[in-house]
C-alpha cells in the first residue's frame, strides 16, 4: 500500500534520502508503510534513463482506500550507499512526491530490520540501559523528520527589520561565538541574500554571561493562518496506566528548536544581526504555535508503541511488570535514536513506582491529583481587586493566553515537589554601577510608589486586555508596555531605569548638577532614565535653576564647530590656552578630534609651569604629534621650543575658532561651578561624558569607554569598546599580580 499525505490533517513525519540514478540526484520520500515505489510523471521524463515505460494492470491505492492513477511502471537502476540494484518503479500522473517503499529501502541499506531487544538487554538494570543509548542524551539537534512549512495568511506585506544596532566589542564576540555554535549544529545558516522577510534578533545574557540568541516573532505570529493542532486530553489515555508498576519519564530539550524548515519557511526566519543575516533551519523560540507542533511531531515519532503516552515534550513510558516497562524504553530510545531526538538527562526520571506527571501522580492504583496542587489552591489567598479575581478565574482563548495559569503565578511559599531549577536569565542591565545603600534606596522609594506597584503587578500577571481596564495613572506606560521589565527589584524600560516619583527630585539634580546646557541634560538622561514627562520635566527644572539664569551656560557645545585639517586619530592635535575666571587663571587643553577637555589652576604663565601640566597630562594620554596655541608668551621663547624639539612635537598657531569656543564653555564651567559652590572636577567630568554633535561622548571617543558619573549607570554601559574578558580570566588566575622577576628589576619586597 501507498501511504499518500493528507493535506486535512496535521504534517506527517517523513524520511527524506536522496537517490543516485544515472548522473543525477533525487528526494525521495522514505515510507516503510508502502509495499511499492511511486515515481511522478514529470520526475519520470527527468530521468533521461534508457529505462521505458511499461503498461500494468497492477491497481494501487492509499492507506484510505482511494484509488492511485498509475499510467505505468519502468525498472530503473538506483546507487545509494555503494550499492546499485534495479528497482521496479510505479509511475503516477498525480503531482506528489517520489517514494521509496519498505523492501526498496532495505535493499539499499537506508533502513534495518531492528529485531526485538535481546533477553539479556531487557534484564539489565535501567541505568545500564539509559548508558547504551548515551548519544540520545547528547546536545540537542535536528530532527530527520519531513521539514514544517509555515502558512502565512494571504495578501500579508512582508516585514523588513531594520539594521541592527551598533554592539559593544565585548558582547559582539560573544553573539559571534553563539552564532557559529548554532550554525554547527544545523540551527542557524548564514546568507547573503535579501530576504522578504527579517526579523530583530533577540540576543539575553545568562547568569553564566553566556547569550542566548533568539529571534523577534511577533510580527510573524500575527500573520500565521489558524491552522490547529489540539493537544490530547490526558485523562482520555490515563485509563491504560492501572495496574503499571514501573514508570519512567523522558523531556526533550528546546524541543521546537529541533524540528526542521522547509526552504520557504527557513527564508522567513531570517534575522539581522551585527555578524549578518542568518536564517533559522529550525522553528524559532517565541514560534505561535511551537507547542502544538511539537505536540504533533513527537506523537507521530513514537506512534504505534504500546505504553507510552507523549504530551508536548514529555514522552511518558509505563509497564505492568519490569520486563515489559524496559522492552517499551528500548523502543522509545530506539526511536530517539532513528529520528536524531536528544532528551535531558538532567530531567530523566526512570524505573519510578510513583511518578508525578501534568498534575497527577501515577502508581500502580491509577492516576490521582496531585495533593501539592491542592494545597496550593486552598493556600491561594482570596482576590483582593479585580485584576486578581479575573487571574483566578483568564478564561480566555488559547491564542490570546500570553500568560501562565494562576497556580504558576501564585505558587506555594513552600512545596515538598521536587523539580529541576531552569537557568536563570539575568539582564546585563539590572547590574547597576553603585553603591548597595543608593540601589537599596532607590527600590524602597519604588516599592512606595503606587503607580509603578501597579505597573510592576501588569508586567507579572499580564496587562489587561482593554486600556480602560488599566488604572487611569498607569495607563500611561500602556503604550510601552511590550520595552518594561522586572529585574533585580528594579524596573527597567529597555536598558533604561524608570524613576518613582520620590526619586525624580534627586535625579534632576544630578542632571543638572553641572549646569549643563538643556540639549545636554535631556541627551544624557535619554541614555540612562525613563519617566513619561522625563524630557518636560528636565526644561522645568533647568528654566528654574537660579544659578543658570543670567549666566553663560555650556549649551554652545551642541553647535559644532567647523576645524580645519582635523586629524584621523585622537590626541594627535590638542590645543592649549589660558582662562581668566573668578580671579585665577586656568590652563586648558582639548583634543581637537574628541573635543575632550581638561582644566587646570595655574599660578603663573610660564613655560616650566605649562610643561608640568602638560608633561601630567601626556602620561595619561600620551604625547601628541602637534601642539596648537597663540604665538604668545610663553609659547613664543625659546624654552618653549625646545620642549617641543626634545618630544618630538609640532607647534602651530590656531586656523580656526575652537579654541575661543573651548575657552567660553571652559570659562562657563568654572564660573558655573563656582556660583553653585560646587567642585569644578564634576562639571568637567559631566562635559567629557556626555555625548554632543549626535556622536559619543568625548570620553569614548578618547579613551573608548564611558566615565562614571553620580548618575545610576547600568555595569554594561562603562565596558570598554574591546574585549576584556582575557584579562578578567587572566586576573581571576592571579597572572595580573606584580611579578619583580619579570620586571628585570629587582624591587625592596616591602614597598609592594
Amino acid at each position: 500500500m501507498y501511504a499518500i499525505k493528507d493535506h486535512t490533517k496535521p504534517a506527517s513525519i517523513a524520511w527524506n534520502e536522496t537517490i543516485q540514478i544515472g548522473n543525477q540526484i533525487f528526494a525521495f520520500k522514505i515510507d516503510t508503510g508502502s509495499d511499492v515505489n511511486i515515481i511522478s510523471q514529470d520526475a519520470f521524463k527527468k530521468l533521461r534513463a534508457k529505462s521505458k515505460l511499461t503498461p500494468t494492470k497492477t491497481k494501487l491505492s492509499s492507506f484510505s482506500g482511494h484509488e492511485i492513477n498509475i499510467i505505468g511502471s519502468s525498472n530503473i537502476k538506483c546507487s545509494k550507499n555503494g550499492k546499485s540494484l534495479i528497482l521496479k518503479f510505479f509511475i503516477t500522473n498525480v503531482n506528489t512526491e517520489s517514494v521509496l517503499g519498505l523492501q526498496a529501502c532495505i535493499d539499499l541499506g537506508i533502513v534495518a530490520k531492528i529485531p526485538p531487544a535481546p533477553v539479556e538487554v531487557i534484564h539489565q538494570p535501567t541505568e545500564k540501559i539509559i548508558k547504551i543509548y548515551s548519544d540520545v542524551f547528547d546536545q540537542p539537534h535536528v530532527l530527520r523528520c519531513n521539514p514544517f512549512h509555515i502558512n502565512l495568511q494571504p495578501c500579508v506585506k512582508p516585514i523588513q527589520a531594520v539594521c541592527c544596532k551598533k554592539t559593544e566589542s565585548r558582547l559582539k564576540v560573544k553573539l559571534e561565538a553563539e552564532l557559529k555554535r548554532m550554525t554547527d549544529e544545523g540551527f542557524l545558516e548564514p546568507t547573503e541574500e535579501k530576504t522578504v522577510w527579517s526579523h530583530p534578533m533577540i540576543a539575553s545574557m545568562k547568569q553564566n554571561d553566556d547569550v542566548s540568541i533568539f529571534m523577534d516573532c511577533r510580527n510573524l505570529n500575527k500573520y500565521l493562518t489558524a491552522d490547529y493542532y489540539p493537544l490530547p486530553f490526558i485523562e482520555d489515555d490515563f485509563s491504560n496506566i492501572k495496574g503499571s508498576q514501573y514508570f519512567s519519564l523522558f523531556t526533550s530539550p528546546q524541543a521546537y528548536m529541533q524540528i526542521p524548515l522547509d526552504e520557504e519557511s527557513s527564508s522567513i526566519c531570517t534575522i539581522v544581526t551585527p555578524c549578518g543575516r542568518f536564517k533559522f533551519k529550525t522553528i524559532p523560540y517565541g514560534f505561535k504555535r511551537a507547542t502544538d507542533i511539537s505536540h504533533t511531531v513527537f506523537s507521530q515519532i513514537f506512534h504505534a508503541i504500546d505504553g507510552v503516552f507523549v504530551y508536548v515534550d514529555d514522552i511518558l513510558v509505563y509497564g505492568k511488570s519490569k520486563d515489559e516497562h524496559n522492552r517499551r524504553l528500548i523502543e522509545v530510545l530506539d526511536r530517539a535514536r532513528q529520528y536524531n531526538l536528544k532528551f535531558s538527562k538532567a530531567k530523566l526520571q526512570v524505573d519510578k513506582s510513583e511518578i508525578r506527571f501534568m498534575g497527577y501522580v501515577l502508581s500502580k492504583d491509577g492516576a490521582k491529583f496531585d495533593k501539592t496542587n491542592i494545597e496550593a489552591i486552598k493556600a491561594t489567598p482570596p482576590p483582593i481587586n479585580k485584576q486578581e479575581l479575573q487571574r483566578f478565574l483568564k478564561y480566555n482563548a488559547g491564542k490570546d493566553l500570553a500568560v501562565a495559569c494562576a497556580l504558576s503565578r501564585s505558587p506555594l511559599k513552600k512545596s515538598s515537589m521536587c523539580c529541576v531549577e531552569e537557568t536563570k536569565v539575568i539582564p546585563a542591565h539590572t547590574l547597576l554601577c553603585a553603591t548597595e545603600e543608593r540601589i537599596n534606596e532607590f527600590k524602597k522609594s519604588l516599592k512606595e510608589d503606587d503607580i509603578l506597584q501597579n505597573v510592576i503587578t501588569y508586567i507579572k500577571d499580564g496587562w489587561p486586555k482593554y486600556p480602560s481596564w488599566i488604572k487611569s495613572d498607569a495607563r500611561k506606560y500602556y503604550n510601552i508596555r511590550e520595552d518594561l521589565r522586572f529585574a533585580g527589584d528594579l524596573l527597567f524600560c529597555d536598558t533604561k531605569l524608570v524613576v518613582p516619583l520620590k526619586e525624580k527630585l534627586e535625579v534632576l539634580k544630578q542632571l543638572h548638577a553641572t549646569h549643563q546646557g538643556l540639549k545636554a541634560c535631556q541627551q544624557k538622561a535619554k541614555l540612562l532614565y525613563f519617566w513619561p514627562t522625563m524630557l518636560k520635566d528636565i526644561e522645568n527644572y533647568i528654566a528654574g535653576c537660579l544659578v543658570c539664569q543670567g549666566s553663560l551656560k555650556p549649551d554652545g557645545v551642541n553647535k559644532p564647530v567647523v576645524s580645519q585639517n582635523s586629524p584621523e586619530l585622537p590626541w594627535i592635535k590638542i590645543g592649549i590656552f589660558f582662562v581668566h575666571a573668578e580671579r585665577r587663571d586656568f590652563a586648558v587643553i582639548t583634543d581637537y578630534f574628541s573635543k575632550f577637555l581638561i582644566v587646570k589652576p595655574i599660578n603663573v604663565k610660564t613655560v616650566k609651569a605649562v610643561t608640568t601640566i602638560i608633561e601630567e597630562v601626556c602620561a595619561t594620554h600620551g604625547l601628541p604629534l602637534e601642539i596648537v596655541t597663540i604665538n604668545a608668551p610663553p609659547f613664543n621663547t625659546p624654552e618653549w621650543k625646545q620642549f617641543l624639539k626634545a618630544y618630538d612635537i609640532n607647534f602651530s598657531n590656531p586656523s580656526d575658532d575652537l579654541l575661543e569656543k573651548h575657552g567660553d564653555i571652559a570659562k562657563a564651567l568654572i564660573e558655573n561651578s563656582i556660583s553653585a559652590n560646587s567642585a569644578l572636577f564634576l562639571a568637567i567630568l559631566e562635559y567629557n561624558s556626555t555625548p554632543k554633535y549626535g556622536l559619543q561622548s568625548p570620553s569614548e571617543l578618547l579613551m573608548g569607554r564611558r566615565l562614571r558619573t553620580g548618575l545610576l549607570v547600568p555595569k554594561t554601559m562603562l565596558m570598554p569598546n574591546f574585549d576584556i574578558s582575557k584579562a578578567i580570566a587572566a586576573m581571576k588566575k592571579g597572572l595580573g599580580v606584580l611579578n619583580k622577576e619579570k620586571c628585570g628589576c629587582l624591587v625592596n619586597s616591602n614597598h609592594l
